[in-house]
């Protein structure tokens, strides 16, 4: 995982060192519909330098969630010490001991803070040397689409677009589909059902909090690796991806109940709920849910601005 240390310096004989590489490798940046295939590719990519050049110090993989929030984590860890002076440089040399090639899985932007900040950090990685592979279900120019300030961030678009080749993978086969079962449930108006396969589940019903970054994220149903949340504690108030990759990585089950049809008034609680699918699914963990609609392309119900809004585009590539 990328962890963005704050160590400044790396091995002077490594071709891979901190100064400026007089070459710089061009990355890669591969979009296209979920299940065609990108994250295979880029997997098995990471897994070959592996095997070649080593497990450590060379490439890294990393969900780009999990790598914006554990970045200004460290960020703010760095001023708290009282370094003085722009934190970004420091952090982002700890980044680059860990791996100059690094491959971002699910590269997203629906944050003002991450949008601001990306543009020095990937400079800065880019300028000493860093390779970049990211795999994203949108276009680089549909990144941060309809984005607080945006015009701040669509410079980073272009140096993404100079310094990776573009390739579209788009497919209208999900592949995923071709997998063995992952084992996911729908109940539709069955909340009954849906209690029953929670206590027919072995152990004892426990509450378990969890530890995100220095906050406690509270659960309060939980049964032998399954976790049973409402919808609106984890879509309607303030959460993010930090609590739902911790969930992800707790539980190889997470079971939610509530699930309602969002309509595109319901902007702020689908980017919630479209984060905490994705999340979800990064760490492998199996959904069982409850709703009022029959099935998952139901839930959002965009009515007449179809078409119009980054959240419809962002839900039908969920």
């Amino acid at each position: 995982m990328i962890s963005p240390s704050t160590a400044s310096s790396a091995p002077s004989s490594s071709a891979w060192s901190l100064s400026p590489s007089p070459t710089p490798i061009r990355g890669l940046y591969i979009h296209g519909s979920v299940g065609c295939g990108k994250t295979f590719l880029t997997t098995l990519l990471h897994k070959s330098l592996q095997s070649k050049y080593g497990p450590t110090n060379f490439t890294q993989m990393v969900h780009f969630n999990e790598f914006m929030l554990s970045l200004h984590k460290s960020v703010h860890k760095l001023k708290k010490s009282g370094f003085k002076g722009d934190p970004v440089p420091k952090v982002s040399d700890g980044i680059l001991k860990e791996g100059r090639i690094l491959c971002f899985d699910e590269f997203q932007v629906t944050d003002v803070a991450d949008a601001l900040i990306i543009r020095r950090v990937f400079t800065h990685l880019w300028d000493n040397g860093a390779t970049v592979i990211a795999t994203s279900n949108r276009t680089p120019d549909e990144l941060y689409k309809d984005g607080l300030q945006r015009e701040l961030f669509v410079p980073f678009i272009e140096d993404l677009k100079e310094r990776c080749e573009v390739v579209d993978m788009d497919s209208k086969v999900d592949y995923r589909g071709l997998k063995v079962n992952r084992g996911d449930k729908w109940y539709h108006d069955d909340d009954k059902g849906f209690e029953m396969f929670f206590d027919n589940i072995e152990g004892e019903e426990e509450k378990r909090t969890l530890d995100v970054q220095g906050r406690e994220l509270r659960i309060e149903r939980c049964k032998g690796g399954h976790a049973l949340i409402e919808f609106d504690d984890f879509c309607r108030k303030p959460k993010g991806a930090g609590d739902y990759l911790a969930l992800g990585e707790e539980f190889n089950t997470v079971m939610i109940k509530g699930v309602p049809r969002l309509k595109i008034e319901d902007f702020n609680v689908l980017r919630r709920f479209i984060v905490l699918i994705d999340c979800l699914y990064s760490s492998e963990c199996k959904l069982v849910v409850a709703s009022e609609v029959q099935a998952p392309k139901d839930v959002f119900d965009p009515g007449v601005e179809e078409g119009e809004r980054d959240e419809i585009f962002s839900w039908d590539r969920t």
